[in-house]
């Protein structure tokens, strides 16, 4: 049996030493892949904020290199805009799996790759076996899968996403197939087929992670050779076609293998409006199912005709959103998924309880400060589709029970103009 690699949820991701010394981007060198040419193992490149096209910022080759990758402001303001095209395709980052575990991708937005379709359609981070940290990170609006990965399948091969929003790729959001998975606290929403898919023999936890908008399932979880530890808990699945699916590929398993005595464990989750069926599980392996929500899913909310180790506890309740028309899953002061109310007295779902959200006016991050990356990502929801607020309340700076351009000409002030800070509502 396989040891599980259940570091997302409940370990320290990883622990990264100190770099050696940092090459700043474009203060040192004219373009990323410069900066990672002239790195050396441990180094870290620091990309300063801006728009970052052409080659040399695109397809970047970490030359077999442990080097940390990191925009210096976040990845709101430090993009990698790919430009790529079915006559031009271009990815973002290529690992061949030489650069060891301890790479570091942190503070970068990937968007308008295009991948051609030897392997499901390839990933604008594409890593062959090497399991490296993906944080902070938006990889949004590409053709193609927005994370892929294969090979590798030790608990020291974990590919950790952590903290990112994977939005709007035509394929998967995140294909693994290998190495071990840790997803926690992160957004996959609007991918062309699953939001993250799973197979071989791939270890894994999903934790605290919204799934919405997904065409395929939101976790589509599928081993081929025979079954592994697999975990599911904390998340929110709404709107996609099916909410979390597990199943095998019986016609590539071994019946020796098919009964496996590892466990898949899918507990304190909220699936509640998918277009299909909340929860479907159709493996001969061993099914741990607690402490779920399932409501009003149009297909169905559970399918089992999985083996059932324990599935005690599930509710079909609503789950009292807060605001989910407009993106606010947290759940409402009476909610039945909230620790005090819940079947096994912890919360369920990826969100806590509380809908009264605003801290400080124009933080639009809702992380209780007010910056330069509150504008821009309020610019960019306003006026090029980007993500809503984390809390409306505080983004109505004029207090006329809407956003608009108004609004963002007070945080302007506050910031630039030496303007009188808000107090909420």
């Amino acid at each position: 049996m396989k040891s599980l690699c259940l570091c997302a949820a409940a370990v320290s991701l990883l622990t990264l030493t100190s770099s050696a010394a940092t090459i700043n981007v474009p203060g040192d060198q004219p373009t990323i892949q410069a900066g990672i040419n002239a790195a050396s193992d441990g180094d870290t490149v620091l990309v300063a904020p801006g728009t970052y096209t052409g080659d040399g910022n695109r397809d970047l080759d970490f030359l077999g290199k442990t080097v940390s990758l990191v925009g210096s402001s976040g990845p709101y303001v430090t993009i990698l805009d790919l430009g790529g095209s079915e006559a031009e395709p271009h990815l973002a980052i290529y690992l061949h799996g030489t650069e060891g575990n301890s790479v570091l991708i942190d503070g970068l937005t990937f968007t308008h790759g295009y991948a051609t379709a030897p392997y499901y359609d390839n990933g604008m981070l594409w890593f062959n076996g090497v399991a490296p940290t993906v944080r902070n990170c938006r990889v949004i609006g590409n053709h193609g899968t927005g994370i892929y990965a294969m090979g590798g399948n030790s608990a020291a091969d974990t590919l950790f996403i952590v903290a990112c929003v994977i939005d709007s790729n035509t394929s998967r959001g995140v294909y693994c197939a290998g190495p071990c998975l840790a997803v926690d606290s992160c957004v996959v929403s609007n991918s062309g087929l699953h939001g993250v898919d799973v197979h071989w023999y791939s270890d894994g936890a999903v934790t605290r992670t919204l799934f919405t908008g997904n065409a395929g399932s939101g976790v589509f979880y599928m081993p081929m050779m025979s079954a592994t530890r697999f975990l599911v808990e904390n998340c929110t699945f709404v709107g996609n076609g099916t909410g979390m699916t597990s199943t095998w590929d019986w016609a590539k398993a071994g019946f020796s293998t098919a009964l496996a005595d590892d466990t898949i464990t899918i507990s304190r989750n909220i699936f509640a409006g998918n277009q299909g069926r909340g929860l479907s599980c159709s493996s001969p392996f061993g099914h741990v199912v607690t402490c779920n929500d399932l409501h009003q899913n149009a297909g169905g909310n559970f399918s089992f005709s999985a083996e059932a180790i324990d599935t005690t506890g599930n509710i079909e309740l609503d789950p009292k959103f807060c605001n989910a028309s407009s993106g606010n899953y947290g759940l409402s002061d009476s909610s039945p998924c909230s620790p005090e109310s819940s079947p096994c007295s912890q919360l369920i779902g990826a969100f806590s309880e509380g809908c009264a959200c605003c801290r400080v006016m124009g933080d639009f991050y809702h992380d209780g400060g007010l910056s330069v990356t509150d504008l821009t990502g309020f610019v960019n929801y306003l006026f090029k589709g980007g993500n809503p607020p984390l809390c409306l309340t505080e983004m109505d700076l004029n207090y006329d029970g809407r956003i608009s351009v108004v609004d963002v000409v007070r945080v302007v002030d506050l910031l630039f103009r030496g303007g009188i800070g808000l107090s909420c509502p």
